[in-house]
């Protein structure tokens, strides 16, 4: 999408352009009666302009209807859902240099055990998939 909105954006500054007509008269000085400016513009950016956009417009639609895979839930703009995907286990100091991965750790399941309540987050440990009517919450109690 990046790429495609920068060659939209190139593409349509290629396609208009400020004119500018001064004319001079024999004394060679400006008459500003016969001088004037427009926007000018060139059909053919124009056109792939019309032709990307369009083609980007469709490939967005035909990818909007793809179905979601699962995995991590989807939480809109729910700050306390970001937020606990966050939270860690504190014993996972170094997760910004490793692959990271989303799901229930092997810590927090012994939580869970104990107290009821899961934890899913973002982290470097190994996880497993939460499971279908398990309860989970934002932190866990360790």
């Amino acid at each position: 999408m990046l790429f495609v909105s920068s060659i939209l954006h190139w593409l349509t500054s290629e396609s208009f352009f400020l004119s500018l007509v001064t004319v001079y008269d024999v004394n060679e000085s400006i008459d500003p009666t016969l001088s004037w400016s427009v926007v000018g513009f060139s059909p053919f950016p124009l056109f792939f302009c019309f032709i990307l956009g369009s083609i980007a417009v469709l490939a967005y639609l035909i990818s909007g209807f793809r179905r979601y895979d699962g995995g991590i839930p989807l939480v809109g703009n729910s700050s306390a859902a970001i937020s606990a995907a966050c939270h860690r286990p504190a014993t996972d100091l170094m997760a910004f240099t490793k692959s990271i991965m989303w799901g229930v750790t092997e810590k927090t399941a012994e939580a869970e055990i104990r107290t009821g309540v899961g934890h899913c987050c973002l982290t470097s440990f190994e996880v497993t998939k939460p499971v279908e009517g398990n309860l989970y919450a934002g932190l866990n109690e360790d």
